[in-house]
């Protein structure tokens, strides 16, 4: 089974959460800063490891990330997923504005 990361658990990442689930073939790992939304995901849902902070939760070598943080955030949190080598689902909109986009364009090209 693939470790999927899941970066934001509102109610976007809370259904990307749901899915993922449903297939039966990956163990979902979370991060929330809201530590009382981060419990309520773990009393719910069947999740692998649940972390407050993100490097953290990426120091897990997850196979894949899902970005579903609010979208300033997102640019910066792939560039780190995919330093690390994780495959990437970033929610729309991909970004708030144009900085770091090509940054992240020539990495996911290498």
């Amino acid at each position: 089974m693939h470790q999927i990361l899941i970066i934001g658990t509102g109610s976007i990442g809370e259904r990307h959460i749901r899915c993922f689930l449903e297939t039966g073939r990956t163990k979902i790992s979370v991060c929330e800063k809201d530590r009382a939304l981060l419990r309520r995901i773990e009393t719910d849902y069947d999740v692998s490891h649940a972390h407050e902070d993100w490097y953290d939760a990426l120091s897990g070598h997850p196979k894949g990330v899902v970005i579903a943080t609010p979208a300033n955030l997102h640019i910066p949190m792939a560039l780190e997923a995919a330093e690390s080598g994780c495959h990437l689902m970033i929610e729309k909109p991909i970004s708030t504005g144009f900085l770091d986009l090509e940054d992240l364009q020539k990495r996911l090209l290498e």
